[in-house]
């Protein structure tokens, strides 16, 4: 029976699993081996957060897991990997597992689950595509496809290249309440109906400029400033539907009051 100390295993598949010491050259050394397009953006919250936990003595030796896949690419550890640089600790008998499948990273994923963007990002997506795969995503769902795979989006988001861009003409900068995915779904199935008149829409529901009375650009950009609410899937189709309906009153020159007396717009 081994101990701790002498632990040293290689599996069948090539893989290694050893302890050793975490500290500030391990941990330096394992950050060298870091590949940023491989990673999720590094969060100075978390890395606070451990280094606090480490400097109480919070963390049990052991339990500390460190993943090398087979390219020598860390991918998993690298914000416990800051902490322990930045507090100059020691952990005692970490585990670190090398020459790891390239996949093995999509089933990390212990503390934070990885964002759409950050699931695009890993597969070499562009940043573009990186925010169409929100939109994408939304598509999916509202064709009935609750969990789409990332399969499945990154492929809608290769054969719908208005969903790309369009977030590169009209969301590169964030407006609370207005960029919400909803709304960016409904302008790239615009966009591909009348590119021009997308742009104006787009610029009025933003600014509320060039606005008259009943415009629905107008009708809309209240709405979506008023309702901030974007968490569950009904709220989200059902501002994708006032979307849809207001760009599509816009295409044709309608009025919101006409909306309000045929009951279309609380359709």
């Amino acid at each position: 029976m081994f101990t701790r100390k002498d632990l040293s295993i290689k599996a069948a598949n090539g893989m290694t699993v050893e302890f050793f010491t975490l500290n500030k050259s391990t941990a330096e050394t394992l950050l060298s081996m870091v590949d940023e397009k491989r990673q999720r953006k590094k969060s100075q919250v978390v890395i606070q957060k451990y280094s606090r936990d480490i400097e109480k003595n919070m963390w049990d030796d052991g339990v500390c897991i460190f993943i090398v896949d087979e390219h020598g690419r860390l991918i998993d550890g690298q914000h416990r990997c800051e902490a322990i640089a930045k507090t100059n600790g020691v952990i005692e008998n970490a585990i670190l597992i090398t020459k790891a499948p390239e996949k093995a990273i999509h089933h990390i994923d212990r503390i934070f689950s990885r964002s759409i963007r950050n699931i695009m990002q890993i597969n070499g997506a562009s940043n573009a595509a990186q925010r169409a795969a929100e939109i994408a995503k939304l598509r999916l769902n509202l064709d009935g496809i609750v969990s789409p795979s990332d399969s499945e989006i990154m492929q809608l988001v290769e054969s719908r290249p208005e969903y790309s861009l369009v977030c590169e003409l009209f969301f590169t900068a964030p407006i609370r309440g207005i960029t919400i995915v909803p709304f960016k779904l409904a302008t790239a199935e615009m966009y591909i109906r009348d590119e021009e008149k997308t742009g104006e829409f787009v610029e009025k529901v933003k600014t509320g400029a060039y606005c008259e009375p009943g415009d629905p650009a107008l009708a809309l950009r209240n709405l979506l400033l008023t309702d901030q609410r974007s968490a569950s899937s009904h709220i989200r189709k059902a501002c994708y539907s006032k979307c849809v309906k207001a760009m599509d009153a816009y295409l044709h020159g309608i009025k919101v009051a006409k909306l309000y007396a045929t009951g279309k717009w609380h359709d």
